[in-house]
């Protein structure tokens, strides 16, 4: 199971700014077998510049914690998108943003056969270090993801239909024969 961007940390707590870190939605769905971005904008919100992943190998860390439903419909991928315009190490001066663009994704559905959905909670925290402090990190808000397992398209429903009535009518063409008339020949 491919996850990327997890990174597990301690951190020295400082002061943490809610505004700091936040994302474009509060749900998302997406069909199994899909994916769908994700974007998280950085605005520096402090009267001094900030550091991103300052020495860190990713931005920060996502956590995905299953909240109900079909535990096999779930994220199994979050990539990077190579359309954020936050750079690691980069310095944000005050006043400036930033965009972070997660692509998630899930396994394919083949062989899935019931269709229901599973949910799940995603929360993103950002590492930074603001001018002259020390390591730290923000959180944004949660983000509800649904992944729902694909529905069959609608010609597959009419080609079952299809074959059920034909089958009906061969089933009732055997249980109630043709009735013979008697004919005069004249």
């Amino acid at each position: 199971m491919k996850r990327t961007l997890i990174t597990i940390l301690l951190c020295v707590p400082t002061l943490a700014y809610a505004d700091l870190l936040t994302t474009n939605t509060s749900a998302v769905s997406m069909t199994e077998g899909d994916s769908v971005t994700l974007t998280y904008t950085v605005t520096n919100t402090l009267s001094s510049s900030i550091t991103l992943g300052n020495g860190m190998s990713s931005f920060g860390s996502i956590t995905a914690t299953f909240t109900s439903g079909d535990p096999t419909d779930k994220i199994t991928t979050f990539d990077l998108s190579d359309a954020s315009t936050c750079s690691l190490g980069e310095v944000l001066n005050p006043n400036h943003t930033c965009t972070i663009i997660l692509l998630l994704g899930t396994d394919s559905p083949a062989g899935d056969t019931d269709v229901d959905s599973g949910m799940e909670s995603l929360s993103a925290s950002l590492f930074y270090t603001p001018a002259g402090g020390s390591l730290t990190n923000t959180s944004a808000p949660s983000v509800t993801v649904t992944v729902v397992d694909p529905v069959p398209e609608p010609s597959a429903f009419a080609l079952l239909s299809t074959a059920v009535g034909a089958v009906g009518l061969l089933a009732r063409k055997r249980r109630f024969p043709k009735p013979r008339f008697l004919l005069r020949k004249s």
